[in-house]
């Protein structure tokens, strides 16, 4: 489970927990037990967690002008989201502000 966390750090298509499950050869319910067993965490939680930082990479690159200023709903679905609301309720549970509200902060 150790080597599938760093893995899934790396690789995007390891952000969903159907995709870790998979890649282990278990049911989804089976590696959500061993999530919990092992690493006291769900994989859920380990996924939110990369495709959040990845959002928040993202929006750093922006201000720092490496990136070009995208749009949020595009963001949203690039990191495997299907809605803006669900990113934006993911983002704002880490970090404690919204996708926009943080862009605009970390710009000021």
């Amino acid at each position: 489970i150790r080597d599938l966390v760093h893995a899934a750090r790396h690789d995007r298509a390891l952000w969903e927990t159907k995709a870790l499950a998979q890649r282990r050869g278990v049911s989804p319910r089976t590696s959500q037990r061993e999530f919990l067993d092992y690493v006291g965490i769900g994989p859920k939680w380990v996924t939110q967690r990369y495709r959040v930082q990845a959002a928040i990479d993202a929006l750093d690159e922006e201000r720092l002008g490496a990136g070009e200023r995208g749009d949020l709903t595009w963001l949203a679905l690039e990191l495997g989201y299907y809605d803006l609301a669900h990113f934006s309720r993911d983002f704002r549970s880490v970090t404690g502000y919204s996708p926009d509200s943080y862009r605009k902060n970390a710009t000021a």
